[in-house]
């Protein structure tokens, strides 16, 4: 896989490898960095990205995160090994 250049392709490059969504709490660092933030307001300008609010397509764990994500794509939290992983879960 080769580097992206710059901070647009590095967004649109960690969408579409993960197929999941970049919130401000899994990469809270890069999407604080300012480069990375407008790049994300450039692309959603373009309107290359959805940029949804966590608590509007309820994420229990990020209300208050910014859920950057393609368009069209499926909102529903990740599945897998992140998050709970059901070993909470009422027997």
């Amino acid at each position: 896989m080769t580097t992206p250049t710059t901070a647009e392709e590095l967004v649109l490059d960690v969408l579409k490898e993960r197929a999941m969504h970049l919130t401000d709490l899994r990469l809270k660092t890069k999407l604080t960095d300012p480069k990375l933030r407008a790049a994300v307001d450039e692309l959603q300008k373009a309107g290359k990205v959805e940029v949804h609010r966590g608590a509007d397509i309820k994420w229990r764990h990020a209300r208050s995160a910014q859920v950057v994500s393609l368009p069209g794509q499926d909102l529903s939290p990740p599945k897998g090994m992140g998050g709970w992983g059901g070993r909470f879960r009422r027997q």
